[in-house]
């Protein structure tokens, strides 16, 4: 009787067996991309450490769903893996994650009319530059010394994401001191949700951290009834007219869809909890492998 309850027994395991191995353990496909420093850029292990940490949170909440991220066997790149083929929307939104340092800050905006020192000269090398390089970008024309027709480095440009063709100039030289700047390093990562801008497209509203409310309010008192940018990278999240001086929360609004809306929380959220990357990431993909 027990040899043939034990014989029952090892048939039922065995089908179980060859039912699991027919549907749970069919071969999938999972895919791999690099991600690297741009070229003539070297990253350091610690800069890959950091650049490994900052993916993972990244692309916690990713589909398709992350496998893991780790530092190449070589130790030049990291390693971003998937659990299988992306299409093209989700391979636009695994860029929109990956390939920005996560530099965020927040600028008074130079006007056309601005009586500031030097303004108006760096608007006409910006136009004299643009009519050279018909094709160029902001980002390209900020990396231009200016001895070879670029801006002071106390000017920065940035581009309209909606009209790419629109440059708005803004003043960084508040960044160079802790005191004058409000980057990603002050924003409170529990204060960065999803919303709804006025106008009903998706935006994310943002905080300062308890401790560092104060020094926004006293950063941006000067700047009331002027007009601010909000960017990350080269990229300007926001710019808008301020009517009264910032201490809580505000909101990034630009016409997001959802997606980019979701994209770009995820980026600040990682800079919040870790910092800027130390280089603007290069996303490369590499050969799937069998699993």
């Amino acid at each position: 009787m027990l040899a043939r309850t034990l014989a029952a027994l090892g048939i039922a395991v065995a089908l179980g067996l060859a039912t699991f191995g027919s549907s749970g353990c069919t071969a999938r496909t999972s895919v791999t991309f690099e991600v690297r420093a741009p070229a003539g850029e070297k990253a350091d292990a610690a800069a890959l450490e950091l650049v490994e940490k900052v993916l993972a949170e990244r692309l916690k909440q990713f589909e398709p769903a992350l496998v893991g991220v780790q530092v190449s066997a070589a130790g030049d790149a990291v390693l971003v893996e998937l659990r299988a083929e992306p299409n093209p929307e989700q391979v636009a939104a695994l860029e929109a994650r990956v390939e920005t340092s996560g530099a965020f800050a927040i600028l008074p905006v130079v006007q056309p009319d601005s009586l500031e020192p030097g303004a108006a000269d760096q608007r006409e090398t910006m136009l004299e530059w643009r009519a050279a390089h018909p094709e160029g970008t902001a980002a390209e024309f900020n990396a231009t010394p200016p001895e070879l027709g670029g801006p002071l480095p106390t000017f920065r440009w940035f581009s309209y994401r909606q009209t790419p063709e629109r440059w708005l100039c803004c003043d960084v030289t508040g960044l160079a001191s802790p005191a004058t700047r409000f980057t990603e390093s002050d924003l409170d990562p529990a204060g960065l949700r999803r919303g709804r801008a006025p106008t009903g497209y998706p935006c994310i509203y943002a905080e300062p951290l308890p401790v560092r409310a104060a020094h926004l309010l006293t950063l941006t008192t000067p700047w009331v009834d002027g007009q601010i940018a909000c960017v990350l990278g080269d990229e300007l999240l926001t710019a808008a007219f301020l009517t009264s001086a910032l201490g809580g929360s505000f909101p990034l609004e630009d016409r997001f869809t959802e997606p980019e809306r979701d994209a770009l929380l995820d980026v600040l959220r990682a800079a919040a909890l870790h910092g800027r990357l130390p280089f603007k990431p290069v996303l490369k993909r590499v050969m799937p492998t069998a699993k």
